[in-house]
C-alpha cells in the first residue's frame, strides 16, 4: 500500500488518526504524510498546524516510551514501523554486518558502541522531529491566539513535555507557565459546556502537576510543593462538582478522586524533601558562622589565643659574663648616645677599662 493512498484514506477517515495495516505492515511514521503535496493542506494552513501537533504529538510519545530519563535506563529500542508485526523483534543481521563484527575481535566493544550510538541518535531525532512539529504548530496557532487560546496550551504543554525528556528543565517550566496562561485565557474567553468545563479543569491540574515535576528537578522542592498543592486543590473542587452531578458521574468522580489520593502521596513527599532541604540551609548557616565568626547582632567568637608582642624598652644591655669556651661575651652599647639612664646603668653594670699609658719614642726605639 503506498504511502499516497494511506494519506487519502487519513484524510477520508480522519486526519488526526494513525493508521496501521497489520496484513501489509504498513505504518505511517513522522512527517511521511506531509512530505507529500497536497493542495487541500496548505503549509500554513489551520489543517496544517493540526496535523503538525498531532505528528509532534506522536514522535514524542514514542521517544517517552522507549527512554526513561527518570530512572537513568532505556528501554529496549522499538522495533522498526515498516516491518510486519510477526517479524518484530527478530535480529536481522547481513553479510556485510557479519563480517564486520568479526573483524571487531571478540568482545565486539565496537559494535556495541556502534549500536549504542544508533539508538541514542535515533532517540534525539524522535525529540527532535516532535519540537520540530509542535513548534510549528504553535507558529501558526500563535497568529490568532485569541481564537487558538486552547490549542496553544495544548501545544506549549507537549513542548514542556519535550524538555523534560531532554532534560532542558527551565525552558520547560517556561512552556508549562505559557500553557497554563493560554488555558486561563481559553477558559475566561467562552463558556464552556460541562464537559468542556470538566476537561479543562483536568489540563489545569496536569499543567500544575508537570511545572511540580520540573522544579523538584531543579531541586527546588518549596515550589514543587506549591504546585502540586494548586493541583490537588483543582482536582477536588473538580471532585465535589461531580459528585454533585448524580449517578451519571460517579465514575468520572471516582477517578478524578484516584488521582487526588496519588497526589496526595506526592504532596508527603515533597514535604519530608522541604524539610530535608532546610536541614541542609541550617548546617550549611552554622558552618558559615563558625568560619566567619557569627552574623551581626550575635556574640563573635572568642578571640584566637596568640604571643605577646615584643614591647620596647630603654634599660641597657647588661653584660652576662663569660660563658662558653671562656670567651668573652661582646657588650652591647645603647644605640642612642647621651642617654642619662642608659649611661649610668652601664657604668654600674661594668666599668670601662683603664687608659693605657702613652709609650715614648725611646722606649720604642729601646725596645
Amino acid at each position: 500500500m503506498e504511502v499516497r493512498s494511506l494519506r487519502e484514506n487519513l484524510w477520508v477517515t480522519g486526519p488526526f488518526s494513525v493508521m496501521i495495516s497489520s496484513a501489509a505492515g504498513v505504518v505511517i511514521q513522522r512527517s511521511q504524510w506531509l512530505m507529500l503535496p497536497d493542495p487541500r493542506i496548505p503549509d500554513l494552513s489551520l489543517e496544517a498546524a493540526a496535523v503538525y501537533f498531532q505528528l509532534g504529538r506522536a514522535l514524542l510519545f514514542q521517544a517517552q516510551d522507549t527512554s526513561d530519563f527518570l530512572s537513568g535506563g532505556r528501554a529496549e529500542a522499538a522495533a522498526p514501523a515498516t516491518q510486519p508485526a510477526d517479524d518484530r523483534g527478530k535480529a536481522s543481521v547481513t553479510k556485510e554486518e557479519t563480517v564486520s563484527g568479526s573483524n571487531q575481535g571478540d568482545d565486539g566493544k565496537d559494535g556495541d558502541q556502534s549500536e549504542e550510538e544508533g539508538e541514542d541518535s535515533g532517540e534525539a531525532s524522535d525529540l527532535q522531529l516532535a519540537w520540530e512539529h509542535l513548534e510549528a504548530a504553535k507558529v501558526i496557532w500563535a497568529k490568532d491566539g485569541a481564537r487558538n487560546a486552547e490549542r496553544l496550551a495544548e501545544v506549549h504543554s507537549l513542548l514542556g513535555d519535550v524538555g523534560l525528556e531532554n532534560e532542558d528543565f527551565e525552558g520547560a517550566l517556561s512552556d508549562f507557565q505559557e500553557a497554563a496562561e493560554h488555558l486561563e485565557a481559553a477558559t475566561l474567553a467562552q463558556e464552556p459546556t460541562i464537559d468542556q468545563g470538566i476537561a479543562l479543569a483536568r489540563q489545569r491540574a496536569e499543567i500544575l502537576y508537570k511545572q511540580g515535576m520540573a522544579w523538584q528537578f531543579l531541586d527546588n522542592a518549596a515550589e514543587a510543593l506549591s504546585a502540586t498543592r494548586a493541583a490537588v486543590e483543582v482536582l477536588r473542587g473538580l471532585e465535589t462538582e461531580l459528585a454533585g452531578m448524580g449517578e451519571g458521574r460517579a465514575r468520572e468522580a471516582a477517578d478524578v478522586a484516584a488521582l487526588q489520593s496519588d497526589l496526595a502521596q506526592k504532596v508527603e513527599e515533597l514535604q519530608e524533601a522541604v524539610r530535608e532541604q532546610a536541614s541542609t540551609k541550617d548546617m550549611v548557616k552554622a558552618a558559615l558562622r563558625q568560619l566567619t565568626g557569627g552574623l551581626p547582632g550575635q556574640t563573635p567568637a572568642p578571640p584566637t589565643p596568640s604571643f605577646p608582642q615584643p614591647s620596647s624598652s630603654s634599660a641597657p644591655v647588661q653584660d652576662l659574663g663569660t660563658i662558653g669556651r671562656g670567651t668573652k661575651r661582646i657588650v652591647l652599647q645603647p644605640t642612642q648616645p647621651g642617654s642619662g639612664a642608659g649611661a649610668a646603668g652601664a657604668a654600674g653594670a661594668a666599668p670601662p677599662p683603664a687608659k693605657k699609658a702613652a709609650r715614648s719614642l725611646e722606649d720604642l726605639m729601646g725596645a
